[in-house]
């Protein structure tokens, strides 16, 4: 199941993991590390890198298209060029039980409140 490649709502535009985001992932992983360390584990250097987040983007993909997970970056509408977030649904069960965990992160100065809630939304009113 690959998601839309883009989503739209008020605040935000949604993009499907693309190896084509590496640089921008890169970015925004570097300017999130010291403020995400609390709440992850130690992640290994090529996270940080362009050749690394293309390298995970392209997993990602394949793990969309298998319907494993389904995750979106999320930037603001008028600044396609930053990445600000992101939102995954991972470990899918199908059937009548029908989960998945919700994951999230953004960076640490924007209002939490609305871009999480926003895109956590626009992911789920599109693809639940």
């Amino acid at each position: 199941m690959t998601p839309l490649a883009e989503l739209h709502t008020e605040r935000l535009v949604l993009r499907a993991s693309d190896p084509a985001l590496a640089g921008k992932l890169a970015a925004y992983h570097r300017r999130n590390r010291d403020s995400h360390a609390p709440w992850n584990p130690p992640l290994p250097d090529s996270i940080f890198t362009t050749p690394g987040q293309r390298a995970r983007l392209a997993t990602a993909a394949q793990a969309e298209a298998d319907g494993t997970q389904i995750g979106w970056w999320l930037s603001p509408h008028g600044d396609a060029a930053q990445v600000i977030g992101h939102v995954r649904l991972s470990q899918i069960a199908r059937g009548p039980f029908c989960n998945a965990m919700l994951g999230y992160a953004q960076l640490l100065e924007i209002d939490r409140r609305t871009v999480s809630a926003r895109g956590a939304s626009g992911h789920c009113r599109n693809r639940v």
